[in-house]
């Protein structure tokens, strides 16, 4: 059920990142405002694969990342394992739930909670 293409669905990422969001003093620039901002000026693509990798294409203040990993379903809840990032090692973590058509997930870098949620794309 996980297969298959999935988009950032900005509205809703920004709306789960206030829900979550905590301030951390290690990290005093990451404020709500700036997730949001980042959040707003973003376009993700996300690309589940059968043999359990995916990719990512996306698109912030007019820089491509390229991402890859694995990832795993078990029930509802979802784990995307990035690996790489422009081809060079760099791990993050999504860990969410798959509900119909929509991934409700949440990436903690740096011990800064950010909300996304990803669409199926039909």
């Amino acid at each position: 059920p996980a297969l298959g293409d999935w988009q950032l669905n900005q509205r809703a990422s920004v709306e789960s990142t206030r829900r979550i969001f905590q301030p951390v003093p290690s990290q005093p620039a990451l404020t709500l405002a700036a997730l949001e901002d980042t959040l707003n000026s973003m376009k993700s693509t996300f690309t589940l694969n059968a043999d359990m990798t995916f990719t990512c294409n996306e698109v912030a203040r007019s820089r491509l990342a390229k991402y890859k990993g694995t990832w795993k379903l078990s029930r509802d809840r979802i784990e995307l394992n990035q690996t790489h990032m422009n081809g060079r090692p760099e791990k993050d973590y999504l860990v969410g739930t798959l509900k119909g058509d929509v991934i409700d997930a949440v990436l903690e870098k740096e011990g800064v909670k950010m909300g996304v949620v990803l669409d199926r794309v039909r």
